[in-house]
């Protein structure tokens, strides 16, 4: 079984700000979720509705990096 490290919330937190300015998704990146990162990057954050949903996903998000 891999060992999978939790992730800075502060850091994937200061991602999701930078999404408020254009820059969608890196907080996904972040944790690992490479696929829905690219995503919201190249649609705005899912048209900014998914970058707001994400305000409370991330702690989870990095208690349970993939």
């Amino acid at each position: 079984m891999p060992i999978v490290r939790r992730r800075s919330l502060f850091v994937a937190y200061l991602f999701w700000v930078l999404g408020l300015v254009g820059l969608c998704g890196l907080h996904r990146f972040y944790t690992g979720r490479i696929w829905t990162g690219l995503l919201w990057f190249f649609t705005g954050g899912l048209f900014f509705i998914g970058q707001l949903v994400d305000l409370f996903l991330v702690p989870g998000h990095c208690r349970h990096p993939e």
